[in-house]
């Protein structure tokens, strides 16, 4: 896993983030919503309400087709592919500005039950659990809280490796979301990371903990061009920031990354795009991951 601790990728795809699961037979309609929402009717107002992202039933067995750049790339985005003001931004990630490679990947993913998977019973409150991060292979544990998609802890799908839970939890959509909502979480992780316990008892060397500092803003409105749709969205900023701390020393380690999330009514989360480690800049040209909406039939297996 390629950051600190291995818990820094992360995937939003609404409330129904994400699991892969065995595709279904491609239709002429493949990768279309309506079989994902069709008891949702978003009013195009610019803010998502909480029930423009209606809760997981996992009895419905939901999923969403989403295209995703290769394990372990690193991407470069086209020049302009987030164009004008803020209050009407223009996003492409369609094919004929980014065309899909051979080794792009292609994912049916939706919400499961924790109690399926060998770190379930660290989380007794997770409502569903969802993929976070397909390179590394990283789940979060989630719950809806009162109107809030709020992350609970990440597990690896690799038994004994990694298991951590928040404290608090953090909220991923703070709902009702608008444009210039921001909000900030200081969580204390613990539990497993690269099958170390935290907090780590070091005897004499003193007491390690970790730290994950997420810091939130949605700062535009626009329309974004996809594979399946072209889409309206707010624009969801994150810089996620993972210390280490040494009950003696204090601080000693730290790395951050960012990660910028194009978020629609009744569909969550339809784009992602995420830096390499340390990334300064916000508007970041060089992606580790980029995940959007749709599929290409000729990449299916």
């Amino acid at each position: 896993m390629r950051t600190l601790f291995a818990v820094l990728g992360l995937t939003l795809l609404g409330c129904d983030t994400s699991v892969p699961a065995e595709p279904p037979t491609p239709a002429e309609d493949e990768g279309q919503l309506e079989p994902l929402r069709s008891s949702c009717v978003g009013d195009g107002d610019g803010i998502i309400e909480p029930d423009e992202i209606p809760p997981v039933d996992l009895a419905d067995g939901l999923s969403m087709a989403v295209l995703v750049s290769p394990a372990g790339s690193q991407t470069t985005l086209p020049a302009g592919w987030m164009s004008g003001a803020d209050d009407a931004l223009v996003a492409d990630l369609s094919l004929e500005r980014l065309p899909a490679g051979a080794t792009d990947r292609q994912l049916f993913i939706g919400p499961a039950d924790p109690a399926d998977t060998w770190y379930g019973a660290r989380f007794p409150n997770a409502q569903w659990t969802s993929l976070l991060d397909a390179d590394t292979d990283t789940w979060g544990l989630f719950d809806r809280s009162g109107d809030d998609v709020r992350l609970l802890g990440i597990a690896s799908a690799t038994e004994g490796e990694t298991a951590l839970s928040y404290d608090p939890p953090v909220p991923l959509f703070r709902l009702p979301m608008a444009d210039g909502d921001t909000w900030e979480v200081a969580a204390d992780a613990e539990g497993l990371a690269d099958g170390v316990e935290y907090p780590s008892d070091q005897g004499a060397n003193g007491v390690v903990t970790v730290v994950h500092r997420w810091t939130f803003s949605v700062d535009g409105t626009g329309t974004a061009t996809l594979p399946a749709a072209t889409l309206p969205f707010l624009r969801l900023r994150l810089a996620l920031r993972t210390e280490a701390y040494n009950s003696i020393a204090g601080l000693f380690a730290a790395d951050s990354s960012r990660a910028t999330f194009l978020v629609s009514e009744c569909a969550g989360t339809v784009a992602r795009v995420r830096s390499v480690p340390d990334e300064l800049d916000p508007d970041f040209a060089v992606a580790t991951e980029v995940l959007r909406f749709g599929i290409v039939p000729e990449l299916l297996p």
